[in-house]
């Protein structure tokens, strides 16, 4: 590695802070800081797509909320373009203005949180009942409906 590759290296660990991470093994991090060092190995590499494969997945709530901001951040500051997958419908319509919702392999809908996150559809691909409420300020909530059972 020369200098300029070393430089990109502190600046990608700088923008995920993971700086203080440097000297630790990668197997004693916690699944967020491991998160946010795959990032930063990525950025390093200065792309212009980032994508993810279920980044969120087994982090508590606030370590998916730290990784999704920093995601977002990427795209707004450095003109990234992120895709990801994600089973959390919640969290991809609070931070990805456009969805595409797949079904079996196959594309079911593609557009903004309201046009994908819609009961008939959601009901659909995921073949069990469901709620989608929007509170007073726009978040969604995605949830499924349990089903009344007949007592035996």
């Amino acid at each position: 590695m020369n200098d300029a590759d070393n430089r990109e290296i502190d600046h990608a660990m700088e923008y995920t802070d993971t700086l203080e991470l440097r000297e630790r093994l990668y197997t004693e991090l916690s699944g967020g800081e491991k998160q946010r060092v795959i990032i930063a190995m990525a950025l390093a590499q200065e792309p212009r797509l980032l994508m993810l494969d279920e980044p969120t997945a087994h982090l508590d709530i606030n370590h998916r909320l730290e990784i999704l901001e920093l995601l977002e951040k990427l795209n707004r500051e450095r003109g990234l373009t992120v895709l990801m997958t994600s089973h959390d419908l919640n969290l991809a319509a609070e931070f990805f203005p456009q969805l595409v919702l797949m079904d079996r392999g196959r594309i079911a809908a593609v557009g903004t949180p309201e046009e994908t996150l819609r009961e008939d559809l959601l009901e659909k691909v995921y073949h069990c009942k469901l709620s989608v409420r929007r509170d007073e300020s726009g978040v969604f909530s995605v949830s499924p409906r349990r089903q009344k059972r007949a007592m035996s």
